[in-house]
């Protein structure tokens, strides 16, 4: 609520019980600026009786002068009233010199050092630390048992067991055999015995996998994962614009074929599809494509010159614009309109 109330010049707040005719009373609230609509509503609510707006100020039926000064107050809509504004704090006594060599001089004087308790201290112990030790004759065992030692280490550190180091022995059998099943299984070999030791002592020291690598080379590089030698002397965008002509050509060719292994044997649909003059001419592209990347980059391949497709006969190719068309169809010759196109051209 964007109002205010100037108060008087002696600073008191502007509110006065006034009489009217037949006896009736009112209580005027002068100087008022800003939504004096707001204020009379937000006054009748809290008095309980009606009032008017005349502008620059606002009349309340019935003397309610004390609760209007409270409200007012209250909702800080007096500006310029005696007690209004908050008075100066002193400012804070310098520090003592015994003060700055005890070191509180950020602290309030007379305060006394707090200083933790011996149940706060207990708190803060590690309970790992509070707790009986590994034995010695396992912690020593170092030299002998790296993974041992390490097993021993790892238990001790762990706050989430009893530690009970009677019982070590027993879990570090258990951790070897699941360590060593677990990696055998992984590796796809029989389990005779714990690996874990072997394979901290020697980690490059691995069974191979069942089928090598080659299975996955395939999935890699069809997700484009596998690192390929580049071909020297090409840049970065000759690479893009060669992989991406690469894929159009593929992916037309592969729907072709695709097309022509779902048509039935015999089956002469009536739609514009491709010839089979065309499957062959694609195929045949497709593959000297695949030969031209295999071959290193300095030995120079040539192009048959026997099946050289045509450029509208390759997938992806551009075809010939309508100003082609045109010139064509203007030298094709005479009859039946020869210079408006292709028919033109032909039937001359």
């Amino acid at each position: 609520m964007s109002v205010v109330v100037q108060a008087t010049k002696k600073g008191g707040i502007p509110v006065a019980v006034e009489k009217r005719p037949k006896g009736k009373v009112v209580t005027v609230i002068r100087n008022v600026s800003g939504d004096a609509k707001g204020l009379l509503s937000s006054l009748q609510n809290a008095a309980g009786a009606g009032g008017s707006d005349h502008g620059s100020f606002i009349e309340l039926q019935g003397d309610h002068q004390k609760l209007v000064e409270d409200y007012l107050v209250q909702h800080g809509c007096v500006k310029g009233a005696k007690g209004s504004k908050p008075k100066p704090q002193p400012p804070p006594p310098p520090p003592t010199a015994e003060a700055e060599a005890s070191g509180d001089g950020d602290r309030r004087i007379g305060k006394k050092r707090r200083w933790p308790k011996p149940q706060e201290e207990a708190e803060n112990v590690n309970p790992i630390q509070a707790s009986s030790t590994a034995p010695a004759s396992w912690m020593k065992a170092e030299k002998e048992s790296p993974a041992k030692h390490q097993f021993g280490v790892l238990m001790r550190d762990w706050p989430y067991w009893s530690h009970d180091y009677a019982r070590l022995p027993e879990l570090y059998e258990e951790y070897s055999h699941a360590t060593g099943a677990f990696v055998c299984r992984e590796l796809e070999s029989d389990f005779t015995a714990p690996v874990a030791p072997t394979l901290q002592s020697q980690p490059n020291h691995l069974p191979s996998r069942t089928g090598g690598a080659d299975p996955w080379e395939a999935d890699l590089q069809a997700a484009g994962l596998l690192v390929e030698r580049c071909v020297e002397g090409e840049s970065r965008l000759e690479r893009n614009k060669r992989h991406k002509k690469e894929d159009v050509v593929t992916n037309s060719v592969k729907g072709r074929i695709q097309w022509a292994d779902e048509l039935p044997s015999g089956a002469r649909p009536n739609y514009d599809g491709p010839s089979a003059r065309k499957l062959a001419l694609a195929k045949k592209y497709l593959n000297y494509v695949q030969n031209q990347e295999r071959q290193p980059a300095s030995t120079p391949v040539s192009f048959p010159s026997a099946w050289r497709p045509k450029p509208q006969n390759i997938p992806g190719a551009p075809r010939p614009s309508s100003s082609s068309k045109r010139s064509v169809g203007k030298h094709g010759g005479g009859g039946g309109g020869g210079g408006h196109g292709w028919a033109g051209g032909a039937k001359g």
